[in-house]
C-alpha cells in the first residue's frame, strides 16, 4: 500500500523493473536511478516484471546532518527534486560512495558514526551537484489515458488529504 514516512529517504536502485510512485509523479527505474522522497510524501512501488527488484534505502533524519547543515543549509534541499538519472562516470562515483557507507553500516565492530555520517554528507552532496549540472528527469510522462486519470486522482488525493474522502467521492469527481 501508499505510505508516507516522516524523515527523508533515499533510493538508489540497482537491478529489476519497477515504476515508483512519488507524489504527483511516476518514475520507470534503470539501473543506476536515484529516488529522493521528501517526509510526509506519499510513495509506492510497483513490479513490472516478475524479475526481482533490488534496491538501497537510506533513511535519515535532519538531526542525524544537523551540525553540517550550519556550513551547508542546502544539503537537504536535493530531496525536493524527486529523481536523478546519471551518466555512468557520475553513477559509478556515487555507487562507491554507496558502497563504503554499506560497509562501514555493516561492520559492527568498527562501526563509526563520524564515519557514516561523513560518506552521507558527501553522498548529499553529489547529489546536489547532480542537480545543480542539470543531471535531473522530472516526472515521467503517463503512456495512457488510464495512467493520466489515475495520476489526476492521486492529485486529489495529495490536495485533499486532511479531507474525508471515499470511494463514492471518487467515482462522482473522476
Amino acid at each position: 500500500p501508499p505510505r508516507s514516512t516522516l524523515f527523508p529517504y533515499t533510493t538508489l536502485f540497482r537491478s529489476g523493473e519497477i515504476t515508483y510512485f512519488v507524489g504527483n509523479n511516476i518514475y520507470h527505474l534503470q539501473k543506476g536511478d536515484i529516488v529522493l522522497i521528501p517526509p510526509h510524501t506519499i510513495h509506492k512501488t510497483k513490479q513490472r516484471s516478475k524479475q526481482k527488484h533490488k534496491r538501497i534505502l537510506i533513511y535519515m533524519t535532519e538531526a542525524f546532518v544537523a551540525e553540517f547543515l550550519d556550513q551547508r543549509p542546502e544539503l537537504l534541499s536535493c530531496f525536493q527534486t524527486g529523481f536523478l538519472r546519471i551518466d555512468k562516470q557520475r553513477r559509478l562515483k556515487t555507487e562507491a560512495i554507496l558502497g563504503q557507507l554499506l560497509l562501514e553500516y555493516d561492520s559492527v565492530k568498527s562501526f563509526d558514526v563520524l564515519m557514516i555520517k561523513a560518506l552521507l554528507v558527501q553522498l548529499l552532496i553529489l547529489m546536489d551537484r547532480h542537480i545543480r549540472l542539470g543531471q535531473v528527469v522530472t516526472g515521467f510522462k503517463p503512456p495512457d489515458a488510464l495512467t493520466d486519470k489515475m495520476l489526476e486522482i492521486v492529485r486529489y488525493i495529495n490536495e485533499n488529504y486532511s479531507e474525508d474522502i471515499s470511494l463514492e467521492l471518487l467515482a462522482r469527481e473522476f
